[in-house]
């Protein structure tokens, strides 16, 4: 399956540049998610609206209308807790703000052909 750019105000201000990111976990190494970076430097956090794939986790992700409706991401293989709950102020956007050293990233630059497992969310 191809993904499109989506590109929207934020990647406009982050230089117009984006990056698919295939996400593990660091202790399993279960792929978990697909997400779109913005922009250069670190992956710190996960705006909702830049998730991909799988399909489920974007559509329960742009449900969400505030903090109180988000739960920590939890790991579908080994139930390591990977991110928590945030909101960005500078920008007033949702996101979870991704645990040191829980999450590894793969560049993804071609066709993904395969689907994800579901992610978890746990209450904090």
């Amino acid at each position: 399956m191809k993904y499109i750019v989506k590109k929207d105000k934020f990647t406009k201000a982050r230089g117009g540049n984006a990056k698919f990111y295939i996400l593990l976990c660091a202790q399993c190494r279960h792929e978990i998610f697909i997400y779109q970076k913005d922009g250069p430097g670190k992956l710190l956090r996960l705006y909702l609206d830049k998730f991909v794939a799988p399909k489920s986790v974007v559509e329960e992700l742009h449900n969400i209308k505030t903090k109180s409706d988000m739960h920590g991401l939890q790991c579908p293989s080994c139930g390591e807790l990977l991110a928590v709950p945030m909101m960005y102020e500078k920008e007033k956007r949702l996101a979870y703000r991704l645990l040191n050293n829980k999450v590894l990233k793969r560049e993804e630059q071609s066709p993904l052909e395969y689907e994800l497992t579901e992610i978890k969310q746990i209450k904090n």
